[in-house]
């Protein structure tokens, strides 16, 4: 291809995914959040709030760790979250 014909071609598309857009800040709460939702529906049987008290438990100290504590907060569960002591307390 020449630079002159090069002008009659139409740029090409760019599609972007960003993940730093989601509500947790990574791709984790898509995994996270599903799952949370199915536990939910298992121990409830209804998506909405159930008769059974849920609370969910999980261990992480990154990601998934917030991408499980805005499912819970989302879901209105309860949570509680084991964070190692080596995790960056930024």
């Amino acid at each position: 291809m020449t630079r002159k014909n090069y002008f009659f071609f139409p740029p090409p598309s760019v599609l972007l995914k960003l993940e730093n857009l989601q509500p947790s800040g990574s791709f984790k709460i898509r995994g996270i959040g599903r799952t949370c939702q199915q536990v939910q529906v298992s121990a409830t049987g209804q998506w909405e709030e159930g008769r059974k008290q849920v609370r969910l438990v999980g261990s992480s100290g990154g990601n998934a760790g917030v991408a499980m504590a805005h499912a819970a907060w989302k879901l209105g569960v309860g949570l509680t979250l084991f964070v190692p002591e080596s995790t960056r307390k930024e």
